[in-house]
């Protein structure tokens, strides 16, 4: 009996081991791949940032009026690899950082929009309607930039984080 007992204490123990050891290889796992995508995606929103001044500027001299802008040619948005390509993974890094990167970014595609509109119809379009859409821009990227900018701070913190910590921490 005693023989017995031993065998299901240690079949028990053995199954108990094997699938603490799946869940917290899965849970590592999930950890390192939101990591990895708070990193990209810190890196790419960081690149848009830096741009923000440039492009605020020059939005801001083409809406003042045709005799102080140069002409504003048509073009292809760029694109957001990482954004783009990851869209299914964001839940990896819980539901409030994932609503706010997916704002940030329909912000950005907001101004992509505009410009793209402004760029292909210039030649239709009033003077005032011009300035409305590109004054629109200008707006969004003020109010957009700030909680851009404190995205990628919390985003890089985010990446940041060791396993260990994380998990006697709340999440």
């Amino acid at each position: 009996m005693d023989a017995i007992g031993s065998l299901v204490a240690g079949v028990m123990g053995g199954m108990g081991a094997a699938m603490l050891n799946n869940f917290v290889g899965e849970d590592y796992r999930r950890f390192r791949d939101g990591a990895a995508l708070a990193g990209a995606l810190a890196g790419e929103l960081d690149g848009h940032a830096k741009a923000i001044p440039e492009v605020r500027s020059k939005l801001q001299q083409w809406s003042e009026g045709a005799t102080t802008r140069e002409p504003i040619r048509k073009f292809s948005p760029p694109t957001d690899p990482v954004f783009d390509n990851s869209v299914a993974k964001l839940g990896l890094l819980g539901p409030s950082l994932a609503g706010k990167i997916a704002s940030i970014y329909q912000e950005i595609r907001q101004v992509r929009g505009d410009l793209v509109i402004v760029a292909q119809e210039v030649k239709d379009m009033s003077a005032v309607e011009i300035s409305a859409r590109l004054g629109r821009c200008v707006a969004l990227l003020n109010v957009s930039e700030p909680r851009a900018l404190a995205l990628i701070k919390e985003l890089k913190v985010y990446a940041g984080r060791r396993y260990f910590l994380r998990t006697w921490s709340s999440s």
